[in-house]
């Protein structure tokens, strides 16, 4: 789940669900954890924070959005120019294999696809999911809990979260763990590409329980003596569009800081595992 609107706010709750369902493009086996798998659901001793109840309402939330709703989403063109830029600046390789966290009706997971990944994706809405898979026939997309995810660990090149509700929450520990939980599933020289949205004035969106993060508190989103990361980078989807991978850069982050005003920005990580 998670939103695609003009100006890029980002206002879902959490990814997840109650089961796992096939898609009418069957999932890759490799990809699939098997009962002799160690780890799936944990990455080191640190147990995913876990409500059922929680994500149940999620779930019921999500399934009543997409039976009359859908997020709106930049057009085709402008998003993957994003998307290319966005795996060039991150070093990941054509055809690379994706697994987009949260993925709504699967609108980015198609897009990847189109340009050229092996995209999988996974989100807590059943009926999300449904009408993704009548849209991107080709496209492989699961209902399933995007914090106990039945792939196999080390198996994609990247993992991709865009306004994932497993963020939404003041618990910086919660959003570090579950960071450092997706670099679990990926391959040596790997990337967790993470994307969020804030004003940066520590309040909630008008109208939604979407938490716009201060600036310092997004720098603690990751622990960077778990992981190895870039970032918070601060820009916005359609500049990077336009001008490249140059878009999401130090220079541009102090810059765009320093502007008055408030205005809701991006926010991208790269998250690998850490190198001894």
């Amino acid at each position: 789940m998670r939103t695609g609107t003009s100006s890029l706010v980002l206002a879902t709750p959490e990814t997840g669900s109650s089961g796992l369902e096939s898609a009418r493009r069957p999932l890759t086996s490799s990809l699939m954890q098997t009962q002799d798998d160690q780890n799936v659901y944990r990455f080191g001793d640190r147990d995913l924070p876990s409500n059922e109840t929680t994500k149940k309402s999620l779930q019921q939330y999500y399934d009543r959005f997409y039976e009359s709703s859908e997020f709106r989403y930049y057009d085709e063109r402008t998003t993957k120019s994003f998307l290319r830029a966005l795996l060039r600046r991150a070093g990941v390789p054509d055809n690379s294999r994706i697994l987009d966290v949260g993925c709504a009706t699967g609108f980015y997971t198609e897009q990847f696809r189109d340009i050229g990944s092996r995209s999988v994706g996974i989100d807590i809405s059943r009926i999300g999911v449904l009408k993704g898979r009548e849209k991107y026939s080709e496209t492989q997309l699961a209902a399933g809990d995007a914090s106990k995810m039945p792939f196999k660990m080390n198996s994609f090149d990247a993992v991709f979260m865009l306004g994932c509700s497993l963020t939404n929450t003041r618990d910086l520990q919660a959003i570090q763990s579950y960071h450092t939980y997706l670099t679990g599933f990926l391959r040596n020289g790997g990337v967790v590409i993470s994307i969020g949205g804030s004003d940066f004035s520590g309040n909630t969106a008008q109208g939604s329980e979407w938490i716009y993060h201060t600036y310092e508190q997004i720098r603690n989103f990751v622990n960077r003596n778990e992981v190895d990361a870039e970032g918070p980078y601060i820009t916005n989807l359609k500049l990077v569009s336009k001008i490249g991978r140059i878009g999401i850069s130090k220079t541009l982050t102090r810059f765009l800081l320093k502007l008055p005003g408030s205005r809701r920005w991006t926010l991208i990580f790269f998250i690998r595992k850490k190198t001894h």
